[in-house]
Parts: C-alpha cells; sequence; structure tokens
C-alpha cells in the first residue's frame, strides 16, 4: 500500500486518465516544468496552483494528501497502476487473468461517458467505469462497489438511460 505525497498524486492521477504533461500545461496554463517539479517532488506547488490542478481533475484538495477516504479505502499501486482500493486492485489482478486466459478481452480501465454535456457555465457529468471488457461478444462496464453513493446511483441510472449499459457491480 502507498500513502501518496501532492506530487504523486498528481503524477498518478494524470497517468490513470492517460492525459499528458503537456494537455495539462496547455489547458491549465501552468508551465510544464513546474508541473514536472510538483510531480517529482522537487518543488510543492501553492495553495493556488494546488487549487487550479484539483478544479482541472475534478477532485478536492483532500484527495491529493489523504490516502484514504471517508469510506477507509487505502490507496494501493499495483504494476505500476494507482488503485482507489484494494478491492478494485484485486479486481484487476482477477480480470487480467481472465484476460490471458482468453475468457475475456480488451480490457480498459477508467473508462469515461459522457452523461451530461458541459454547458455554458457548467462543467459536463461524467461517469467513470472502473473496467470495461468484451465477454462473449458482449461489453461489460464494471464498477467495483464498496459503498453506493447517492451520486453513484444516479449515474447508474443515468448510464442505462443515456447510454442503454447495465453496470455491473462486483
Amino acid at each position: 500500500m502507498v500513502l501518496c505525497s501532492n506530487g504523486e498524486f498528481l503524477h498518478d492521477f494524470r497517468v490513470q486518465h492517460n492525459i499528458s504533461l503537456q494537455q495539462v500545461s496547455k489547458d491549465t496554463g501552468i508551465p510544464e516544468i513546474k508541473i514536472k517539479q510538483w510531480e517529482e517532488g522537487v518543488n510543492i506547488p501553492s495553495k493556488w496552483y494546488l487549487k487550479t490542478l484539483t478544479d482541472y481533475y475534478h477532485c478536492t484538495l483532500s484527495d491529493t494528501h489523504k490516502s484514504s477516504n471517508k469510506y477507509r479505502n487505502q490507496k494501493v499501486m499495483v504494476d505500476g497502476i494507482m488503485f482507489d482500493s484494494l478491492k478494485e486492485a484485486n479486481r484487476y489482478q482477477e480480470l487480467k487473468i481472465l484476460e490471458k486466459s482468453g475468457r475475456i478481452k480488451n480490457l480498459q480501465r477508467q473508462v469515461k461517458y459522457v452523461l451530461i454535456p458541459k454547458q455554458e457555465n457548467e462543467r459536463a457529468v461524467n461517469y467513470i467505469a472502473d473496467f470495461v471488457y468484451e465477454e462473449n461478444d458482449n461489453l461489460v462496464v464494471e464498477d467495483t462497489k464498496g459503498v453506493k453513493t447517492k451520486e453513484y446511483i444516479i449515474k447508474r441510472k443515468l448510464m442505462l438511460y443515456i447510454h442503454g449499459i447495465k453496470i455491473k457491480e462486483v
């Protein structure tokens, strides 16, 4: 299990979501060299910069310096990938075995689905699936759940209504 500093969190979050350093810099106006130094722990971002980045990543300041959240999940690193919980990391390992055995294919992590597009001064509402894969020629969208929050339940219903996708909960 790994405890994350601000820099580790920012780096891991960016990599997990497949966002380049250049893209973050372009989107936020923060020089690449500053972001790189923060991610490497050379420097620490000011609260203003940290707030800019957390707004960009759609997370909170507390997410950047706590390794566990109010649901007591401990962040875990497996295969160089940071997972939000041990349960999610274990499921990833199970799915990798299933993929190697040919029972599933095209395993993807952190796949984003737009539920409500961005409008005027409002951000888009997205659902990010823990895992997406094909099983018996069917698309499976999977979420590793410990606690089903009200927000998650609404997003689950919107996924079915908008995309016709029923989320498999593990």
